[in-house]
C-alpha cells in the first residue's frame, strides 16, 4: 500500500509504502517494515534479524549516495538521487580503461564466520591487480586459533552390493576418518565418513532444465557421513531413489538391468 502527500508548489513531496505483508492481502504495521521518499531521498526500515554491518555507497545503482546500517534486529537503508553528483562521481571513480564507472563501497559486514571490510570496493568488478585492501575478508577464528588444516586416513576398505530396483550393483567402500585441526585449539573436529564407488555408474534421469541435461545421468561415486558399510549403502540408495523420483517421477524405470 502506498500513500502520498504534497503541499503547495515548491514544497517537498512525501511518499510512503507499507511493506509489512502478512499474506492474503493483509498488511501489518508500516513501522515494522516500510519505506518512504522525501524529495530526492529514500529510506527503508525493517525490524528483524540481519547481520551486523554498515556501508556507504558512492555512485552505485543509479544513486549518487546510498548506505545502510544493520544492528542485528533493526536495519535502515537510504539513498540520495542527484544526477549531476552521480555522473561527477562516476567519472571521478571509474577505472582508467572504463567509459563508465561502477562506483565504490566503503563499510563492513559481519556474516556467519566472516568479517567483510570494504575500503574502496568495486561492487561490479574484481581484477587480479586490484589493491588487496579494497576488499578484505577476515575469519576471526583463524586469527585466534590458526587456520584449520584438513587431513584424512583410511580405516578400512571393503566390497559391498548396492540393491536397486533394476538389479544389484557391486561397489567398493572406503571408511575414512576426516580431521580438521587448528594449531591453537587442542580439540580437533573428527568425522567418520564413507566413499562408495560402484563398479558401474548407477543411472537416474537428468533434470530436464536445459538441452544438455534432458537425457539420462548417473552417479559414479558418493561421499557421505557413515560409520559403517551398511549406512553407506543405505545413503547411496536413498540418494539415487530421491533423484529418480524428483526428476523422473514415481513411475520412472530403467530399461535394462546392470550386468554383473
Amino acid at each position: 500500500m502506498e500513500s502520498a502527500g504534497e503541499g503547495r508548489e515548491g514544497d517537498v513531496r512525501f511518499h510512503s509504502q507499507n511493506l509489512n505483508e502478512k499474506g492474503a492481502g493483509t498488511l501489518g504495521s508500516m513501522w515494522r517494515h516500510g519505506r518512504c521518499w522525501i524529495g530526492n531521498s529514500g529510506f527503508e526500515w525493517v525490524f528483524g534479524w540481519r547481520p551486523l554491518g554498515a556501508e556507504l555507497e558512492l555512485a552505485t545503482h543509479g544513486h549518487a549516495l546510498a548506505g545502510n546500517i544493520s544492528l542485528f534486529f533493526f536495519s535502515l537503508y537510504w539513498h540520495w538521487e542527484n544526477h549531476r553528483v552521480y555522473w561527477w562521481l562516476q567519472n571521478a571513480l571509474k577505472r582508467p580503461d572504463q567509459k563508465y564507472g561502477n562506483g565504490r563501497q566503503i563499510g563492513f559486514r559481519f556474516y556467519e564466520e566472516y568479517i567483510w571490510i570494504d575500503l574502496w570496493n568495486d561492487p561490479m568488478e574484481s581484477r587480479h591487480d586490484d589493491p588487496w585492501w579494497w576488499h578484505i575478508s577476515i575469519v576471526p577464528k583463524d586469527l585466534l586459533l590458526g587456520r584449520s588444516k584438513y587431513s584424512e586416513r583410511s580405516l578400512r576398505k571393503s566390497r559391498v552390493e548396492i540393491p536397486m530396483p533394476e538389479g544389484v550393483y557391486p561397489a567398493s567402500v572406503e571408511i575414512q576418518e576426516a580431521t580438521w585441526k587448528r594449531p591453537r585449539w587442542p580439540w580437533p573436529l573428527r568425522v567418520i565418513r564413507a566413499e562408495i564407488i560402484p563398479d558401474k555408474p548407477v543411472p537416474f534421469p537428468g533434470k530436464g532444465e536445459n538441452s544438455w541435461d534432458c537425457g539420462e545421468d548417473a552417479t559414479h561415486a558418493m561421499t557421505c557421513c557413515a560409520k559403517n558399510e551398511q549406512e553407506a549403502v543405505a545413503a547411496f540408495v536413498k540418494s539415487i531413489l530421491n533423484d529418480r523420483y524428483r526428476h523422473g517421477g514415481k513411475h520412472w524405470r530403467l530399461g535394462a538391468a546392470p550386468s554383473r
